[in-house]
């Protein structure tokens, strides 16, 4: 966090952070344990090396170099693969991969479930992983119908501590962004995804 955010960042413990009502401090860290990763990684049977697909830009390199040091020590030989975008993009959504690295922008959408049912439900079009857990699915179908916020707050907090107890994905760093506009920017819009439109904008007179 401090070498990668300038210290503006925090560490993850689920998928979303602090500012979001989604977010529970209950939801276990996901500690290095050095000995403990030695031992899970001889019970695997795994020989040879572990492909990691990242995105040709900053700071996904030095992290994933982070990453990659950090896997050696407990054992496993793994080799960075940096793409351009299209590649990547493409790699993942025929899931050609073994480990790869992503950003996501969560705190722009609407509404938890936008992430919870596009990623983790039965018919996620997001589900790169292609796991398949029933109690997850569940519990995610649940909090989709579910109208009692702080209910929903503790379905997701389960489903983000199951997410992190089987390490299905790493939530790593969380930095917060600024977005800035002039006064004189008019017409500024947003669909339900929070992806800026530009067709309407327009500017007074200076």
């Amino acid at each position: 966090v401090k070498a990668f955010t300038e210290c503006h960042g925090v560490p993850m413990l689920g998928m979303f952070p602090p500012p979001s009502w989604a977010y529970d401090k209950a939801i276990p860290e996901q500690n290095f344990d050095l000995a403990e990763a030695k031992q899970l990684y001889a019970q695997s049977g795994h020989k040879g090396t572990i492909v990691l697909d990242i995105i040709q830009r900053d700071p996904d390199r030095q992290m994933a170099q982070v990453i990659q040091a950090m896997m050696k020590s407990a054992g496993m030989d793994v080799r960075l693969q940096v793409l351009e975008r299209l590649s990547n993009l493409s790699k993942v959504l025929h899931g050609d991969f073994q480990i790869t690295m992503g950003r996501a922008s969560v705190l722009q959408m609407p509404d938890p479930d936008v992430i919870f049912s596009s990623t983790y439900s039965r018919v996620a079009r997001l589900n790169y992983m292609g796991f398949k857990d029933e109690k997850i699915f569940a519990l995610v179908d649940q909090a989709h119908g579910e109208l009692d916020q702080a209910k929903r707050h503790q379905l997701y907090t389960e489903i983000q501590t199951m997410l992190a107890e089987q390490y299905l994905q790493a939530f790593l760093i969380w930095s917060p962004t600024q977005e800035v506009a002039s006064k004189r920017l008019h017409g500024i819009r947003r669909d339900s995804t929070q992806i800026w439109h530009y067709d309407g904008i327009w500017l007074d007179k200076a």
